[in-house]
């Protein structure tokens, strides 16, 4: 996926959770970009659909076990997602 596809995508969520965010990412990877918001949390933004699937089930996961640390480290809460195009 393109970036101006990818930042599509960024609009029609923020749009849609009345969320506001940096203009450029502060982070990308293998599977997408990243970008702040104004309420101290992030929108990550998949390049592919299965990618996408995998993190949530793995946040779905821990949550249900109520796992909030791993190794010293924090575990992020998913706020919300949505799957969809923009």
């Amino acid at each position: 996926m393109t970036s101006a596809g990818l930042e599509a995508r960024l609009r029609a969520y923020a749009r849609r959770h009345g969320r506001k965010y940096l203009k450029r990412p502060v982070g990308q990877g293998t599977d997408g970009k990243i970008w702040a918001t104004d309420r101290n949390t992030v929108i990550k933004v998949f390049e592919r659909e299965a990618n996408y699937r995998t993190e949530l089930r793995c946040y779905q996961r821990l949550r249900a076990k109520r796992v909030q640390e791993i190794d010293g480290l924090v575990v992020p809460s998913m706020e919300s997602h949505c799957l969809g195009s923009a």
